[in-house]
């Protein structure tokens, strides 16, 4: 939620009528009690809970650029994360559909790693261009993410954002380079080129046909 939109939410409302906001705690622990089922696609993010809808599209794309950044990342030093939380101060568990964290899976048990921790970001964007584009977007610049994928599902095209700057609602990345069709992204994780993948291969095969005839699916 922008902040404007937050502002009107608050300044809209009865005062007899107050917005429940949660805690990461309060939200790790339902899932222990199996409140919140484990296979929910949730994600609090600054207090509110929402529910993900996710079509096969944007899972397929999720999976293959998880494997294309597995077998590029190298192990003990970073591991993938694919759908999983993250941690962002008090009341956000920001869930990116795709990350690279440092170091090896389990190192801040029982948290999650928080959004410091990560080298690298994906979104994919089917429906979610104004989550992934602006208010994520802001959001992982503010953290100094130092890479941060948005994924185009309708388009194959990819964005990619590099050179963080400034903090809170006027951080932004600097840089955003544009790969669709055969380029290929470089694969960079704190300054340093660990592999490439050819933006064709983070779609399915129909997918990549379709689109190619100029049909935005």
């Amino acid at each position: 939620m922008t902040t404007d939109a937050k502002t009107r939410t608050d300044r809209d409302r009865d005062r007899g009528r107050t917005l429940y906001r949660l805690t990461a705690d309060q939200v790790m622990r339902m899932i222990d009690l199996g409140i919140i089922g484990t296979g929910e696609d949730v994600e609090l993010w600054d207090g509110i809970l929402y529910k993900m809808v996710k079509g096969e599209l944007h899972n397929t794309i999720v999976l293959l650029t998880a494997e294309a950044l597995r077998s590029a990342t190298p192990r003990g030093d970073y591991h993938v994360r694919e759908e999983k939380s993250s941690k962002d101060g008090a009341t956000s568990l920001p869930e990116p559909d795709v990350a690279i964290a440092r170091g090896s899976p389990g190192d801040t048990l029982p948290d999650p790693p928080g959004l410091d921790r990560l080298a690298l970001a994906v979104e994919v964007d089917h429906h979610t261009s104004r989550a992934d584009g602006k208010v994520k977007l802001n959001r992982y610049a503010d953290r100094r993410i130092p890479i941060y994928w948005i994924i185009k599902a309708k388009r194959r095209l990819v964005q990619v954002h590099e050179r963080s700057q400034g903090s809170g609602k006027l951080a932004r990345y600097t840089q955003i380079r544009m790969f669709s069709g055969e380029d290929e992204i470089p694969i960079v994780l704190d300054g340093r080129e660990v592999g490439r993948v050819a933006v064709a291969n983070l779609f399915p095969p129909a997918v990549r046909a379709r689109l190619g005839s100029g049909s935005e699916g």
